[in-house]
């Protein structure tokens, strides 16, 4: 486990005491269990969960300032708590388990959240992250051996043929060149070998109903990050990905809950879609594309 949950956990008061405990800066459940479960991590020592527990969760009792701590948890830890710190479990069920021995690359795998899992699910896999960011990259550092690579000049004849998963979670929308990045890829896949991928998806409905009200607004998340440098449809994500070498597997979305002006809007510009889009095309806030090589 990465995170634990504050209601369910049960603490050795050595470790509590080696970790000097929880931080009472924070406010928020998720920020100070998270911190706290991230320290004992780091001083060595071991997280599990018990399955089939049962968690009685009671009201809030206090303000939580949720803002506040999230500051708090990156000027301390050096992440984003939301960002760099979960386990993105809709996409690990694409990755390919049946091979034995299985090298897994997670690239930008922040914290380890993936690797964790994919530890836990099968032990004997041989896991690799790449993270530039040093203090997540300690964390995934005791799930997997993790690099600092810029994957868009990666060069490296050791790995090349050597995954058989390779998962790219959010990651080609920030980079200069997601094409050369995607080639560079293609290299290190092993023949047979998969790449899982998660994009965001600007043809959604909403980036539509913001561009027919003159607006294009950069946010700290979502499709229009501020960091994002690339925009992708589904059509062209495909493209990206075939061009690459690539042979598309699969396709899967995250469909969030829409507003009634936004179901009202798709109604009216169903009828205009090329030949090329569908409903989907607009229902998706992310595309995840599984791809073999």
């Amino acid at each position: 486990m990465l995170l634990l949950d504050g209601g369910c956990m049960l603490v050795r008061r050595k470790a509590y005491d080696a970790v000097h405990g929880l931080d009472p800066r924070y406010t928020t459940s998720d920020c100070a269990f998270g911190d706290f479960t991230l320290r004992l991590l780091s001083a060595g020592w071991q997280i599990f969960s018990a399955e089939n527990a049962y968690l009685h969760k009671n009201p809030a009792t206090i303000d939580e300032d949720v803002p506040g701590d999230r500051a708090r948890f990156r000027e301390k830890l050096g992440f984003d708590i939301i960002y760099s710190c979960f386990t993105r479990r809709e996409l690990l069920h694409y990755v390919d388990l049946s091979h034995h021995p299985n090298a897994i690359l997670d690239v930008g795998c922040s914290c380890g959240g993936n690797l964790c899992q994919l530890h836990t699910d099968d032990p004997s896999a041989e896991l690799y992250g790449i993270e530039f960011n040093k203090h997540a990259a300690a964390i995934a550092q005791h799930f997997a051996s993790v690099d600092a690579i810029d994957v868009e000049t990666l060069h490296r004849p050791e790995w090349h043929d050597k995954f058989q998963n390779i998962i790219l979670a959010d990651l080609l929308e920030h980079l200069h060149d997601p094409w050369q990045a995607l080639r560079n890829m293609y290299r290190i896949t092993c023949p047979g070998g998969r790449i899982i991928i998660s994009i965001p998806n600007i043809m959604h409905i909403s980036i539509l109903r913001g561009l027919l009200n003159s607006d294009w607004n950069y946010a700290d998340a979502g499709i229009l990050d501020r960091t994002h440098l690339r925009f992708f449809t589904r059509k062209t994500a495909t493209a990206m990905v075939t061009n690459a070498g690539y042979h598309i597997l699969q396709y899967g979305s995250s469909l969030p809950s829409q507003s009634e002006e936004e179901r009202t809007l798709k109604e009216k510009l169903l009828p205009l879609l090329g030949p090329d889009a569908s409903a989907d095309d607009l229902d998706a806030y992310q595309w995840h594309i599984v791809a073999e090589k």
